[in-house]
C-alpha cells in the first residue's frame, strides 16, 4: 500500500459499528414486527369478512324464502318437459328428423 493510502487510512474514522447486543435481539424484534403487521392485516380484512358473511346469509335466506315458489311436483315438471319438447320438435322439419333417424338406425 502506498504512503498516501496509509496516511488516509489512519485519518479515517470508522463509524460503522453495531450496537451491543444488536444481533442477539434481532430475531426477537423481527418477530414482534411481524406479529404487529399480522394484527394490522387482520384489522383491515375484518370488515370485508363481516360483509361477506352478511351477504352469504342474505343470499341463503332469500333462496330459502323463494324456494317454495319455484318448487314443482313431479306432474308439473313432466308436463313442462313435454310442452318444451313439443315446442322443440315443432321447430325441426320432418326432413331433418327422417335423416337423423336413418343415420342413427345402424
Amino acid at each position: 500500500m502506498s504512503e498516501t493510502l496509509r496516511s488516509c487510512d489512519n485519518k479515517i474514522e470508522h463509524n460503522f459499528s453495531v450496537p451491543d447486543g444488536y444481533f442477539e435481539q434481532f430475531a426477537r424484534r423481527m418477530d414482534l414486527c411481524i406479529a404487529a403487521s399480522e394484527k394490522s392485516l387482520r384489522r383491515r380484512v375484518r370488515p370485508f369478512l363481516y360483509a361477506a358473511v352478511f351477504a352469504g346469509v342474505a343470499l341463503i335466506g332469500a333462496w330459502w324464502l323463494t324456494a317454495d315458489s319455484f318448487s314443482l311436483d313431479a306432474g308439473q315438471a313432466a308436463s313442462r318437459y313435454n310442452e318444451y319438447s313439443d315446442q322443440v320438435l315443432d321447430e325441426i322439419s320432418e326432413d331433418v328428423l327422417v335423416e337423423y333417424i336413418l343415420a342413427n338406425a345402424n
